[in-house]
């Protein structure tokens, strides 16, 4: 939560220094909104991509680390409240990665599936998700970006 408010709040200084430079015809100040939106563009659209050409394979093998990695930290809780979300019990299917699979509703129905099937198939429209909404906001900053040098010429040639 604090990664997101920090960015937040710097895209906010962004924007205000963007606003100020438009509002007092300053051209240090858009060019310096400009390379700043640049720069954001250029990471927001790698994450983005990144994110759209996340492999199967490489999802499997993240939610395996994780779970792995959760159970040699004790942190079982989570682990248990991942199985009643996905109503799911173990990783896949062998009892090493089963948690109080006893305490959930699917087990005395007999219906409990393996959750890494679930949570990759969610992790797998999740990565999507965010990826295409990063594409799309990356875009709409790259125009923002042909806005502003558009201005910053209408300036100049008023200027000059």
């Amino acid at each position: 939560i604090g990664g997101v408010t920090a960015c937040g709040l710097f895209l906010l200084a962004i924007s205000i220094v963007g606003l100020f430079g438009a509002m007092k015809h300053h051209q240090v100040w858009l060019f310096v909104y400009m390379v700043v939106l640049f720069l954001i563009f250029i990471i927001q659209f790698s994450v983005s991509c990144a994110a759209l050409g996340v492999s199967k394979e490489t999802e499997i093998k993240l939610v395996e680390e994780g779970w792995k990695q959760l159970q040699q930290n004790g942190e079982n809780q989570i682990i248990l409240t991942a199985e009643k979300t996905f109503n799911c019990c173990g990783l896949n299917g062998d009892n090493s990665t089963k948690v109080e699979c006893e305490k959930l509703d699917c087990y005395k129905d007999d219906t409990c599936s393996p959750c890494l099937n679930v949570i990759q198939g969610k992790l797998g429209s999740a990565f999507a998700t965010v990826g295409g909404l990063g594409l799309f906001f990356s875009l709409t900053e790259l125009y923002g970006l042909l806005v502003t040098h558009r201005f910053r010429m209408q300036i100049r040639d008023l200027i000059e």
